[in-house]
Protein backbone atom coordinates (compact mmCIF):
# COMPACT_ATOMS: atom_id res chain seq x y z
CA UNK A 1 0.00 0.00 0.00
CA UNK A 2 1.50 3.54 -1.06
CA UNK A 3 -0.37 4.90 1.72
CA UNK A 4 2.06 2.39 4.34
CA UNK A 5 5.09 3.51 2.96
CA UNK A 6 3.91 7.13 2.89
CA UNK A 7 3.41 7.21 6.50
CA UNK A 8 6.26 5.43 7.06
CA UNK A 9 8.60 8.29 5.17
CA UNK A 10 7.15 10.80 7.35
CA UNK A 11 7.27 9.13 10.60
CA UNK A 12 10.37 8.92 9.86
CA UNK A 13 11.55 12.17 9.44
CA UNK A 14 9.52 13.01 12.56
CA UNK A 15 11.65 10.56 14.64
CA UNK A 16 14.32 12.50 13.76
CA UNK A 17 13.23 15.87 14.73
CA UNK A 18 11.23 14.81 17.68
CA UNK A 19 13.93 15.46 20.41
CA UNK A 20 13.46 19.05 19.12
CA UNK A 21 9.73 19.21 19.15
CA UNK A 22 7.64 19.20 22.23
CA UNK A 23 4.75 17.20 22.13
CA UNK A 24 2.29 19.22 21.39
CA UNK A 25 4.18 20.09 18.41
CA UNK A 26 4.68 16.65 17.83
CA UNK A 27 0.70 15.64 17.96
CA UNK A 28 0.09 18.63 15.45
CA UNK A 29 3.15 17.18 13.00
CA UNK A 30 1.77 13.47 13.43
CA UNK A 31 -1.74 14.55 12.87
CA UNK A 32 -1.30 17.61 10.16
CA UNK A 33 1.44 14.67 8.14
CA UNK A 34 0.29 11.38 9.10
CA UNK A 35 -2.94 11.14 10.36
CA UNK A 36 -4.40 12.72 7.59
CA UNK A 37 -3.31 10.24 5.38
CA UNK A 38 -4.95 7.18 7.36
CA UNK A 39 -8.59 9.04 7.45
CA UNK A 40 -8.17 10.05 3.49
CA UNK A 41 -10.74 8.42 2.53
CA UNK A 42 -10.99 5.83 4.70
CA UNK A 43 -14.74 5.65 4.72
CA UNK A 44 -14.22 3.39 1.37
CA UNK A 45 -11.71 0.87 3.74
CA UNK A 46 -15.02 -0.27 5.16
CA UNK A 47 -15.16 -4.29 4.26
CA UNK A 48 -11.15 -4.17 3.07
CA UNK A 49 -9.00 -7.49 4.00
CA UNK A 50 -8.09 -7.51 7.73
CA UNK A 51 -4.42 -7.69 6.54
CA UNK A 52 -4.96 -4.18 5.15
CA UNK A 53 -6.58 -2.75 8.93
CA UNK A 54 -3.78 -4.52 10.39
CA UNK A 55 -0.98 -2.89 8.29
CA UNK A 56 -2.79 0.53 9.17
CA UNK A 57 -3.19 -0.18 12.75
CA UNK A 58 0.94 -0.60 12.75
CA UNK A 59 1.25 2.62 11.27
CA UNK A 60 -0.86 4.09 13.92
CA UNK A 61 0.81 2.28 16.37
CA UNK A 62 4.20 3.24 15.58
CA UNK A 63 3.05 6.76 15.23
CA UNK A 64 2.10 7.12 18.46
CA UNK A 65 5.39 5.75 20.14
CA UNK A 66 7.62 8.09 18.28
CA UNK A 67 5.26 11.35 18.83
CA UNK A 68 5.56 10.10 22.98
CA UNK A 69 8.71 9.32 22.47
CA UNK A 70 8.45 6.10 23.77
CA UNK A 71 10.31 2.61 24.08
CA UNK A 72 8.61 -0.07 21.68
CA UNK A 73 8.00 -1.92 25.14
CA UNK A 74 5.14 0.44 25.99
CA UNK A 75 1.74 -0.29 24.81
CA UNK A 76 0.49 2.06 22.03
CA UNK A 77 -2.97 1.19 22.95
CA UNK A 78 -2.33 3.15 25.93
CA UNK A 79 -0.70 5.92 24.37
CA UNK A 80 -3.55 6.42 21.48
CA UNK A 81 -5.91 7.04 24.90
CA UNK A 82 -3.89 8.98 26.38
CA UNK A 83 -3.56 10.65 22.68
CA UNK A 84 -7.07 10.69 22.59
CA UNK A 85 -6.84 8.63 18.69
CA UNK A 86 -9.38 5.99 18.25
CA UNK A 87 -7.98 2.93 16.34
CA UNK A 88 -8.18 2.63 12.79
CA UNK A 89 -11.41 0.14 13.00
CA UNK A 90 -13.05 2.44 15.08
CA UNK A 91 -12.13 5.67 13.05
CA UNK A 92 -13.73 4.07 9.52
CA UNK A 93 -16.88 3.18 11.21
CA UNK A 94 -16.73 7.09 13.08
CA UNK A 95 -16.20 8.31 9.74
CA UNK A 96 -18.86 6.71 8.30
CA UNK A 97 -21.23 7.70 11.15
CA UNK A 98 -20.00 11.12 10.46
CA UNK A 99 -21.12 11.35 7.37
CA UNK A 100 -24.47 9.78 7.36
CA UNK A 101 -25.34 12.31 10.03
CA UNK A 102 -24.23 14.81 8.24
CA UNK A 103 -25.77 14.12 5.18
CA UNK A 104 -28.98 13.74 7.60
CA UNK A 105 -28.67 16.75 9.00
CA UNK A 106 -27.38 18.99 6.42
CA UNK A 107 -30.16 17.75 4.63
CA UNK A 108 -32.98 19.35 6.60
CA UNK A 109 -32.42 22.43 4.34
CA UNK A 110 -34.73 21.03 1.92
CA UNK A 111 -37.39 19.31 4.23
CA UNK A 112 -39.93 20.85 7.32
CA UNK A 113 -39.59 18.65 10.20
CA UNK A 114 -41.86 18.99 13.17
CA UNK A 115 -40.44 19.61 16.68
CA UNK A 116 -40.77 16.12 17.67
CA UNK A 117 -38.64 14.67 14.17
CA UNK A 118 -36.01 17.76 15.23
CA UNK A 119 -35.86 15.86 19.06
CA UNK A 120 -35.47 12.49 18.15
CA UNK A 121 -32.69 13.45 15.92
CA UNK A 122 -30.97 15.09 18.12
CA UNK A 123 -31.38 12.32 20.67
CA UNK A 124 -29.73 9.40 17.78
CA UNK A 125 -27.27 11.73 17.01
CA UNK A 126 -26.41 11.93 20.95
CA UNK A 127 -26.61 8.48 21.31
CA UNK A 128 -24.35 7.59 18.60
CA UNK A 129 -21.59 9.51 19.95
CA UNK A 130 -22.23 7.86 23.04
CA UNK A 131 -21.48 4.77 21.61
CA UNK A 132 -18.80 5.80 19.83
CA UNK A 133 -17.03 7.25 22.35
CA UNK A 134 -17.87 4.36 24.72
CA UNK A 135 -19.33 7.02 27.23
CA UNK A 136 -22.18 8.00 29.12
CA UNK A 137 -21.35 11.29 30.55
CA UNK A 138 -23.20 14.13 28.27
CA UNK A 139 -20.32 16.32 28.68
CA UNK A 140 -17.31 14.13 26.74
CA UNK A 141 -19.93 14.13 23.93
CA UNK A 142 -20.82 17.58 23.80
CA UNK A 143 -17.11 18.58 23.83
CA UNK A 144 -16.72 15.99 21.07
CA UNK A 145 -19.42 17.35 18.75
CA UNK A 146 -18.18 20.86 19.38
CA UNK A 147 -14.21 19.38 18.32
CA UNK A 148 -15.54 17.91 15.22
CA UNK A 149 -17.97 20.99 14.52
CA UNK A 150 -21.20 18.89 14.52
CA UNK A 151 -24.69 20.13 15.26
CA UNK A 152 -27.22 19.07 16.38
CA UNK A 153 -30.45 19.40 14.52
CA UNK A 154 -32.09 21.59 16.55
CA UNK A 155 -29.53 23.64 15.84
CA UNK A 156 -29.38 23.08 12.59
CA UNK A 157 -32.87 24.40 12.02
CA UNK A 158 -32.14 27.31 14.52
CA UNK A 159 -29.43 28.48 12.23
CA UNK A 160 -31.99 28.29 9.01
CA UNK A 161 -34.66 30.28 10.74
CA UNK A 162 -32.42 32.87 11.78
CA UNK A 163 -31.14 32.96 8.13
CA UNK A 164 -34.53 32.73 6.32
CA UNK A 165 -35.55 35.83 8.92
CA UNK A 166 -32.47 38.04 7.77
CA UNK A 167 -32.94 37.26 4.13
CA UNK A 168 -36.34 38.21 4.54
CA UNK A 169 -35.23 41.48 6.31
CA UNK A 170 -32.69 42.54 3.68
CA UNK A 171 -35.94 41.76 1.21
CA UNK A 172 -37.78 44.09 2.98
CA UNK A 173 -34.93 47.05 3.40
CA UNK A 174 -34.42 46.85 0.01
CA UNK A 175 -37.91 47.70 -1.04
Amino acid sequence: MDVVRGCHFHIRALRHIRPLLTLDAAKTFAVAIVSSRLDYCNSLLQGTSAANLDRLQRVQDVLTRVVAHAPWSVSSTDLRHDFHWLPIRQRIVYKQCLMTCKALLYGLEACPLRKSDISSLGFVVNRLFVILFRTNNIDIVNYCRAHFEFDLPSTVVKKRIVRSLLQNIDHVKML
